[in-house]
């Protein structure tokens, strides 16, 4: 993950980039058509799954001060994912309404892309006279994703030249039914640091 900003007097720009890679990550096939697959058929899949995040946005500052800032943004997201999957069963499966049969051995994949408008607020409150400031994120989006939504919090301890900070981040999609992805979440913690020129 890297970000960067430009701010001049209550506009600002950032930019927002993020990288994923999930290699041969073991999983399941779990139904075909409408028939459910055991366990011990299946075995060995494996799925792939790769792409990145690019969020761009401009933003006015509504609250600019010692002690707290607030934000209001508005740009794009992008998402670019390609999705594998390899799989060996011990033996085919047929469909019974369609009659459509799935091999016993066999790989699909697959790629999206979907451009997304966003919206919402980002700054920062300081805790009392001390170093130490509590950031926040959230934006609201949507486009070629039925709907798209991120959040962050945690907490930030600044020097003159930066800052060191350990967040925690979720990033949403909502999707149409019958795309690559239907519904994808990435979350967890991230710790960075922040560099002033």
């Amino acid at each position: 993950m890297i970000s960067g900003e430009a701010r001049k007097g209550k506009w600002s720009i950032f930019a927002d980039g993020i990288y994923l890679d999930f290699s041969a990550e073991n999983s399941r096939i779990k139904s075909f058509g409408g028939t459910v697959i055991d366990a011990t058929i299946d075995l060995e899949t494996e799925s792939s799954l790769s792409g990145g995040v690019w969020t761009l946005a401009g933003g006015y500052s509504l609250v600019q001060d010692s002690k707290a800032t607030l934000d209001l943004i508005g740009g794009f997201r992008y998402l670019g994912i390609e999705a594998s999957t390899d799989w060996s069963l011990s033996t085919t499966i047929t469909d019974p309404d369609t009659g459509d049969v799935l091999a016993a051995s066999g790989s699909i994949s697959e790629d999206g892309n979907l451009w997304d408008g966003i919206i919402g607020v980002r700054g920062h409150v300081k805790l009392g006279d001390s170093n130490w400031a509590i950031p926040y994120y959230a934006d609201i989006g949507t486009g070629d994703s039925e709907l798209t939504w991120q959040a962050m919090t945690g907490i930030t301890y600044n020097w003159n030249w930066g800052g060191v900070s350990l967040v925690y981040r979720h990033l949403s999609y909502d999707m149409d039914e019958d795309g690559l992805l239907q519904d994808v979440e990435f979350s967890g913690l991230a710790l960075g640091a922040t560099f002033r020129f």
